[in-house]
């Protein structure tokens, strides 16, 4: 799955920190290896997530357990927000969507504000893992700001979908329209964003022809 690909590359993003303040991780070593197997460990309850499959109990146990692994993460070194992100992707797949949004909170609060040269794709990839979370536990501002840096960390038709998304919900119709035709012109547009784009086409085209006190009150 892309995200257990983006999670385990930025690991390599951040440099020392609180090395070694949990018995259970010493080294670096040890740190990558359980974080290897917090993501293996949950790769099928998270596909299961992700298609919208009924949650089983081998799910549920899977994700319950990798939660814990991640505190002994942050224990080791708290400074890194990859433990913090794993932790809301699992939050919200046992439908705990105010702890999650408090644990992506907790990632942002010590993302790097600055990254290794050519780490920008995976960066990026953060970023829009945030902004799904921000949007799926309804904060579309938030969802929004985190879009829009995916997009200036590496410029992608989808981050600029996820933009569109949350401005719809935001009400701010014509700035969604604005960005999805730019995708039309650049040749970037996607199923989503063509039905999108026809959605608010359609919205605004049936506001022209409606009374001028339609919709209110």
């Amino acid at each position: 799955m892309w995200w257990r690909t983006s999670l385990l590359l930025v690991l390599a993003l951040l440099i020392g920190g609180c090395s070694g303040m949990n018995p259970t991780i010493k080294n670096e070593a040890e740190y990558f290896a359980k974080t290897q197997l917090v993501v293996d460990n949950t790769l099928a309850a998270m596909q299961n997530y992700e298609q919208g499959n009924p949650q089983t109990k081998a799910d549920q146990t899977a994700l319950e357990t990798a939660l814990k692994d991640t505190d002994a993460l942050i224990a080791y070194d708290p400074k890194r927000f990859q433990p913090y992100l794993l932790r809301a992707r699992f939050l919200l797949a046992l439908g705990r969507q105010d702890e999650s949004k408090a644990a992506a909170a907790q990632a942002r609060a010590v993302f790097p504000k600055t990254n290794a040269p050519g780490a920008d794709v995976d960066v990026a990839s953060a970023l829009s893992d945030l902004a799904a979370n921000a949007f799926l536990t309804g904060d579309y501002e938030q969802a929004l700001a985190d879009a829009k840096r995916a997009d200036e960390k590496f410029p992608l038709g989808t981050y600029k979908l996820m933009q569109a998304r949350a401005l719809v919900q935001l009400k701010r119709l014509d700035e969604a329209k604005a960005i999805l035709k730019t995708l039309e012109k650049e040749s970037q547009v996607s199923k989503e964003a063509q039905s999108l784009l026809k959605f608010l086409e359609g919205a605004e085209v049936s506001a022209a022809s409606s009374p001028k006190d339609a919709g209110t009150p």
